[in-house]
């Protein structure tokens, strides 16, 4: 019975860390309009990286920009580890995006990703997609 007891636990300890930390995997993003430029960027975190993609719209055109850098995450923050950086360019639309060595905070609320800094008010609020 002792045996049992633990090996259900340890399945169930498992199973609870596999949850948690599945939850920030997947494709995240936030939609911005401006002065008739619109932005939409899309986090995809997975297990080793994150790609961020900027896709710009305006002037009639749009482009996109991305960059995929690695990162490690647990059950409360996540670390990208690399610089990256990219632009492109359609006509008189620009486009960017970079990342840059940081780790951030973040919760999972329904449907929602939220992005903080320890002593900072700003967040960033992600949507799954």
């Amino acid at each position: 019975m002792k045996k049992f007891l633990v090996i259900a636990m340890t399945s169930l300890s498992c199973m609870l860390a596999y949850a948690q930390s599945s939850t920030i995997e997947g494709n995240w993003g936030a939609k911005q309009e401006s002065s008739g430029l619109t932005f939409e960027i899309t986090f995809s975190i997975s297990k080793n990286s994150v790609t961020v993609t900027n896709l710009c719209s305006g002037f009639g055109t749009s482009t996109t920009a991305q960059v995929t850098s690695a990162s490690t995450y647990n059950d409360k923050t996540i670390t990208v580890l690399e610089s990256k950086q990219d632009q492109k360019s359609n006509g008189p639309l620009n486009c960017n995006v970079s990342t840059q060595p940081d780790t951030m905070n973040y919760s999972v609320q329904g449907n929602q990703l939220v992005f903080t800094h320890d002593g900072s008010p700003d967040s960033l609020i992600l949507i799954k997609k």
